[in-house]
């Protein structure tokens, strides 16, 4: 039977491409043997590899292979000791092996079953480690001296086991069966499937239970009443892995028919994360939550970063380029203005659009505003329209007179509007009747970006002679100036710090009462085109031509997490009102949709 198994194994293998390049892989590691089994360590910086009759350790800092230990038979499953000193691996010759990780050597090797051992776990305290085999037998064992502790007998051979990650609880598949045991209160808990359950996963809370099963469903189990919540289908081939995120907030699953998809555990909307281009035998999820490692029958392990920017919808949007984007406040809307004349108006749960045939020319602003019931465009002319956003009627039309309106601003009492020209002025229009209540005169330089301080009584204003200046609009005097080393196309701030952005690949971050430069933010390589911070200020968000949308702290004054967007340079985009989403847009006409969710928010 093993030697079958085996040679199954290696046909598949001859019969495997290779995988295609992807920018969220973090790590595409080459390993040139058929693998069984990967897990992280502790800090999820070295990962062991069960492959063949050998373990490798791979570090994932430098991403090279620095031990190999050299097993005399088929190693199934490895695990790594709480303090990453000792590999703990089960083979196909019955036996659990210690290894030391400093030396290379066997610690200790005792024949653990009476048939091959397929599974190996430590529990969260690193006391105890679980054993599954072809016997029909889980064992516990003393991770100290491995003596024996208890034997648990099951009708049928185990195809997945693991411990709770934070408390003493082991569950375990076998047939069509699941069984979730606390070691601590003794207590048992036996669930029964239509089908064999080939992996499980127990929630963080412990309230849920995941499990994949032969019809290749996924199913959702309340733990306490041991009842069917939800089956899931979205898989065409055997769900090899699932195991929940850290925050218990999504599913992730991996499967023979090459994809891993992620669940939202709220409204079960999926989204696949990454293609395969061959059969995935094995995937797991970081200890911290950041990564998923896959194998397949291709011999190789992709790393795929899934803390930040997973890309959930394309929009081919526009016959255009895309000039502005702005989300509703219920965070179901997303509007777009293009060069091709339109505005857009998309409902991103079902994924349809309105159009609207905005401007006689091209649509350079677009902005939600009035509690999203209206929309504000700006044409290329200077010609500014308020359309109903529910009827898509014109409302209002005002023509400003202005040769070209670079950036327009709404006050948070929703009243004024404010528009920015080359001609180097400040225009100040009544949103309810289309007014003109104020023109400031500030020099005759275009100004290019303007934006209303939190008191809607001054206001920040960005211009082609490499200054930021705070004006007050009731005085219509200069109250302080932020030298910057290029002309501005962006800035934003909170509290007491501006951060300004224009022709080059710095971001400047200024004291505003003191008009100081305090630290400049330096990663893009090539030219910011937006910065923004995310609506509960503990972000700032920017993009580039260098294709990235990167997130910094600038209290640390780091970038902490980066979106690699594919092919195009990054113009434009939008933050939800609830942090979760970013939709941003290229040359290519297209509008994408990025889930940051699993950011710490």
């Amino acid at each position: 039977m093993k030697k079958f198994i085996i040679l199954i194994y290696f046909l598949l293998i001859i019969s495997s491409k290779v995988l295609a390049n992807n920018d969220d892989i973090v790590t595409n590691i080459d390993i040139n043997n058929p693998i069984f089994s990967i897990k992280f360590n502790s800090n999820d910086k070295l990962m062991a590899i069960s492959t063949l009759d050998k373990i490798k350790v791979l570090d994932l800092t430098n991403k090279s292979i620095i031990k190999t230990f050299n097993d005399n038979s088929i190693v199934y499953d490895s695990v790594f000791s709480k303090d990453s000193k000792y590999i703990f691996s089960v083979n196909s010759n019955n036996k659990l092996v210690v290894w030391s990780i400093e030396s290379g050597k066997v610690i200790k090797k005792i024949d653990a079953h009476k048939d091959m051992i397929t599974k190996v776990d430590i529990n969260y305290n690193n006391k105890v480690l679980a054993t599954a085999s072809d016997d029909k037998t889980i064992k516990l064992w003393d991770i100290k001296n491995l003596n024996l502790i208890s034997t648990l007998k099951v009708d049928n051979k185990v195809f997945d086991l693991r411990f709770h990650k934070i408390k003493n609880l082991l569950y375990f598949s076998y047939g069509n069966k699941f069984t979730i045991i606390d070691l601590d209160k003794k207590i048992r808990k036996d669930f029964k499937d239509n089908s064999n359950v080939i992996s499980i996963d127990l929630s963080n809370d412990t309230n849920k239970i995941v499990t994949s099963n032969q019809n290749n469903e996924i199913k959702l189990w309340d733990h306490n009443k041991q009842s069917l919540l939800k089956i899931l289908y979205g898989h065409n081939d055997i769900i090899r892995n699932v195991f929940f995120s850290i925050d218990d907030k999504f599913i992730f699953s991996s499967s023979y028919d090459k994809k891993i998809i992620m669940w939202d555990t709220l409204n079960f909307s999926k989204v696949v994360l990454q293609k395969h281009e061959d059969i995935i035998t094995s995937s797991q999820l970081s200890n911290k939550g950041q990564f998923i490692a896959s194998s397949g029958f291709d011999n190789k392990i992709k790393i795929l970063d899934i803390s930040f920017g997973i890309l959930t919808k394309k929009y081919d949007a526009h016959f255009d380029k895309v000039t502005s984007l702005d989300f509703s406040t219920d965070n179901n809307t997303l509007i777009s203005s293009s060069l091709d004349k339109s505005i857009k108006i998309w409902n991103l749960k079902n994924d349809s659009f309105i159009n609207i045939n905005a401007h006689d020319d091209s649509v350079e602003i677009s902005k939600l505003f009035d509690d999203n019931k209206k929309i504000i465009s700006v044409g290329k002319n200077g010609l500014i329209k308020i359309w109903n956003v529910y009827d898509t009627t014109e409302i209002l039309k005002i023509d400003s007179n202005q040769n070209g309106i670079n950036s327009i601003d709404i006050s948070k009492d929703n009243y004024t509007l404010v528009t920015a020209g080359n001609d180097g002025t400040l225009k100040f229009w009544s949103l309810e009747n289309g007014s003109l209540i104020r023109t400031i005169k500030i020099n005759h330089k275009p100004i290019l970006v303007v934006k209303f301080a939190n008191d809607d009584k001054n206001i920040f204003i960005g211009d082609e002679d490499n200054t930021v200046r705070l004006w007050d609009i009731n005085n219509s005097t200069q109250l302080n100036v932020y030298n910057f080393s290029t002309y501005i196309n962006n800035i934003d701030f909170k509290d007491d710090k501006l951060v300004v952005s224009g022709g080059d690949n710095f971001i400047r971050v200024y004291d505003i009462n003191k008009s100081r430069l305090l630290y400049t933010l330096s990663g893009h390589t090539k030219q910011v085109t937006h910065i923004k911070f995310t609506p509960n200020n503990k972000y700032l968000i920017s993009s580039s031509k260098d294709k990235t949308i990167k997130v910094w702290d600038i209290e640390k004054a780091s970038i902490i997490k980066s979106i690699k967007v594919g092919k195009d340079e990054v113009n434009y985009f939008a933050i939800s009102n609830n942090g979760r989403f970013i939709a941003s847009s290229g040359n290519d006409k297209s509008i994408n949709i990025w889930d940051i969710s699993l950011l710490s928010y």
